[in-house]
């Protein structure tokens, strides 16, 4: 299970990028990913430095390195809302995530990022919740 007040580590099988000598390296998360292995595990997902093309600014393969706010938990999503409405609302809900991933959301399993926090927002405004959905718990992280 994760930790929400833990930074998130980056999948084992997100790209790694070894190239400390270029200019961007600092900006981007792939190198950020590869920074943060710790040595346990013997094989990783690399960009091939004979991939890395010669001018940084071209480089295909850079992700920049930008935390994003994530949400965690829909315990008490519905507690303010009108039985009906709320009714309706979570069952738009469930049918966008699935009922495993929503689920796993309400025990804190996984968060949400924001493109899923606005789905549910959207969702209140369409069914005349005009309040901001509130989520259980809000942290800082990396989309990788």
């Amino acid at each position: 299970m994760k930790n929400p007040t833990q930074p998130l580590a980056p999948p084992s099988d997100y790209p790694r990028c070894f190239n400390t000598q270029c200019p961007k390296a600092a900006e981007c998360l792939r190198q950020l990913a590869a920074q943060q292995d710790d040595g346990n595990r013997t094989f990783l997902t690399a960009v091939n430095p004979k991939a890395i093309p010669p001018s940084p600014e071209a480089c295909p393969h850079f992700k920049p390195a930008r935390k994003v706010r994530l949400a965690w938990g829909v315990k008490n999503l519905f507690d303010t809302l009108p039985q009906k409405q709320a009714k309706v609302i979570k069952a738009e809900i469930l049918r966008h995530f699935g009922r495993t991933k929503y689920y796993r959301i309400y025990r804190h399993e996984t968060y949400m990022e924001p493109g899923e926090q606005e789905y549910i927002r959207k969702t209140f405004l369409r069914n005349g919740i005009r309040e901001n959905p509130v989520f259980d718990k809000y942290t800082e992280g990396y989309i990788w």
